[in-house]
């Protein structure tokens, strides 16, 4: 499968749900605490869908090794992560269309997780909001993109 697929348009995918993760949490940044979580809910939700996907399939071989430090240190903005979406979705839909779906899914389930992870505003964690008006407007941005 990884053979369909430039070096580029490889790179892309694989980092495009850690991309789309990114933009949620640069529309509306959390404590340290929250950053934490929300990290951790993408990955759960990799985790998850690996679990339930078939072992031949693109999410599979997507994630069967690790995402290195220095690929998600070069997703430095909210651009950059929002175009790494999008060359993802797009080598996807080129690639291997008939996953094209499920992956542009698992990218707006990752936006959608990561924003549930953390209580933004309150006090000691009373009161506050799930998802703020700027995180629901970045996953709304990665729904446009994963088409």
């Amino acid at each position: 499968m990884r053979q369909k697929y430039t070096p580029h348009e490889w790179a892309a995918a694989r980092l495009a749900p850690i991309a789309a993760a990114q933009v949620v949490m640069m529309a509306s940044p959390s404590g340290v605490v929250g950053v934490v979580g929300e990290l951790a809910s993408a990955a759960n939700e990799i985790k998850r869908a690996r679990v339930g996907a078939v072992p031949t399939s693109l999410v599979n071989v997507l994630f069967d090794g690790e995402i290195s430090k220095e690929e998600v240190m070069a997703i430095k903005d909210r651009e950059v992560a929002l175009t790494v979406v999008k060359e993802g979705v797009a080598a996807v839909k080129a690639n291997t269309p008939s996953e094209a779906k499920s992956f542009g899914n698992l990218l707006v389930d990752i936006a959608v997780k990561t924003a549930e992870a953390s209580k933004e505003g309150g006090f000691l964690g009373i009161g506050g909001t799930r998802v703020t008006k700027e995180e629901q407007a970045a996953i709304d941005d990665i729904k446009s993109a994963a088409g």
